[in-house]
């Protein structure tokens, strides 16, 4: 009884019409529990419990997950007003106590005076990220001057999943240790080298997932050089955004070699690209083909022969052109082809 007494009298009640007692579960928590809980709030609405009570002042700075997103980069309603969001962020980092963190989420602007010292400032906060042994980081930085990315990113040996989006520019070095990495996305970023993209695949020797989308405002977005050797013996599923936008005398092939690979995603949103090659993937089941604009039927065809082992096979987005028979009269039968979807623009039919 004398224990129970102990409990109540140090647990938080509270009055509620009339004289009916109502116990505070939540405060009562374990602070490992209460922080857990926390870490499914997006990260303001977590640091704002600090205002509840002495017992809630800190349980949010042990939280796993945080999430910086300011305001009018997306379309969220997680975000933070640009007036004070590189204080805000620099607050939190600043009083977070955890040994390490699941997921580190940042999007932000780069774009005028205001923000001249951003790129610091992020580079400051992926560095802060990666000390904490964060297993999946997600950075979007929209704006007119390239963000690079620290050195540290590279040997990030706990990182697991790596979404990069925007103006984010990579100086990859000949040293990569990346080996628990299984997602990488790269969305418009920037490679100071043609050879970068190797770099970064030679040093992610566990990789399952990979997203390479090009831009076509850089010269130097991921895209040219950097995207013609697509080279990995541990990938299973390559998703190609193609958007190139360069002028017509570069050499716009791209090879893929993938031996593990069983998925491929290829969106090819530029009629220039010379040619698509996929070698050495005996391991691939499923291809999804989405073209906008037509691309010549040769390179449709050279693409067609790479895969015709595949058992599952989307075309999306063709002409009627693009169907001619007279451009066919080269394709392998398709032996293990089981499913097949084509949609076709003109005509109204699939």
């Amino acid at each position: 009884m004398a224990g129970g007494a102990a409990r109540i009298s140090n647990s938080k009640h509270q009055k509620h019409d009339g004289d009916e007692d109502v116990y505070d579960r939540i405060s009562a928590l374990p602070n490992v529990l209460r922080t857990h809980i926390l870490s499914f709030l997006p990260t303001k609405e977590a640091v704002r419990t600090c205002v509840l009570s002495k017992r809630w002042k800190f349980a949010w700075t042990s939280i796993s997950e945080l999430e910086f997103i300011e305001a009018g980069v997306s379309g969220t309603n997680r975000r933070i007003n640009e007036q004070g969001f590189e204080k805000y962020v620099d607050g939190v980092l600043g009083r977070h106590d955890a040994l390490f963190i699941n997921k580190f989420i940042l999007q932000c602007w780069c774009r005028d005076f205001h923000h001249q010292h951003l790129p610091l400032h992020v580079s400051k906060w992926i560095s802060t990220a990666i000390a904490l042994n964060v297993e999946e980081l997600d950075i979007l930085v929209r704006g007119l001057e390239p963000v690079a990315l620290p050195p540290c990113l590279y040997t990030c040996g706990r990182l697991k999943v790596l979404k990069l989006c925007g103006i984010l520019s990579l100086q990859v070095p000949e040293l990569v240790c990346l080996n628990g990495l299984k997602i990488l996305w790269l969305q418009g970023i920037m490679f100071l080298e043609d050879n970068s993209l190797r770099k970064l695949l030679s040093g992610s020797q566990f990789l399952d997932e990979l997203l390479v989308r090009t831009t076509p405002w850089n010269s130097r977005s991921l895209g040219i050089s950097s995207l013609s050797y697509i080279s990995s013996p541990s990938l299973k599923i390559l998703k190609i955004q193609d958007c190139l936008g360069y002028p017509e005398t570069m050499d716009h092939s791209i090879v893929v070699d993938a031996p593990n690979m069983t998925d491929l995603h290829i969106s090819i949103e530029d009629a220039r690209r010379k040619c698509y090659t996929v070698k050495n993937s005996p391991n691939l089941v499923s291809a999804h083909i989405e073209i906008n604009p037509s691309p010549s039927a040769d390179v449709f065809v050279k693409l067609l022969e790479n895969i015709s082992h595949i058992s599952r096979l989307n075309l999306l987005g063709l002409t009627k052109d693009l169907l001619e028979v007279d451009h066919y009269q080269n394709v392998p039968v398709f032996h293990n082809l089981k499913h097949l979807t084509i949609e076709i623009l003109e005509g109204g039919w699939q």
